[in-house]
């Protein structure tokens, strides 16, 4: 098996590729969006559903890896009364930025990865054209703009 993995890390890869990689160079703006996007989740019935995962763990008297996503395991302490649903809804906020910050850090060791700061263009077809400018830099895509492609 160590050699197989051996070879397998040494071996030059037959795929061409770049990431992309969309963020904000403001973080607050980048957190102000986290936020948001969990109001949303809540409002499109994010507590009824986690609710009834959390009763089907109790039946089962198991709690499946699923229930360690972001957004079930910091509402489990509301549904057994040790916290409030403010601090719940606060706490799916923190968690959901913290695992923000860390995606962005391992992105950022990646070779192959073009970071797009939303915030820094003035509309998405400024966006789009520079993703495409991007791709044709690395060979991804050839030149010219999203509308001759």
């Amino acid at each position: 098996f160590s050699a197989q993995a051996e070879r397998s890390h040494s071996a030059q890869s037959p795929y061409q590729y770049v990431m992309l990689c969309l963020g904000y160079e403001n973080r607050e703006t980048l957190y102000r969006r986290i936020d948001a996007r969990v109001d949303k989740m809540l409002e499109q019935g994010l507590l009824p559903e986690a609710q009834a995962f959390y009763s089907r763990c109790q039946q089962a008297g198991s709690i499946p890896t699923a229930a360690q996503a972001i957004g079930y395991k910091e509402l489990f302490p509301y549904f057994r009364g040790e916290a409030s649903l403010a601090e719940a809804v606060e706490s799916i906020k923190r968690e959901s930025r913290r695992y923000a910050k860390r995606q962005i850090t391992w992105f950022k060791r990646e070779e192959r990865v073009e970071f797009l700061y939303v915030d820094s263009f003035p509309n998405r077809r400024a966006l789009l054209e520079e993703s495409l400018a991007r791709l044709a830099k690395w060979g991804v895509v050839k030149g010219g703009t999203a509308f001759e492609q």
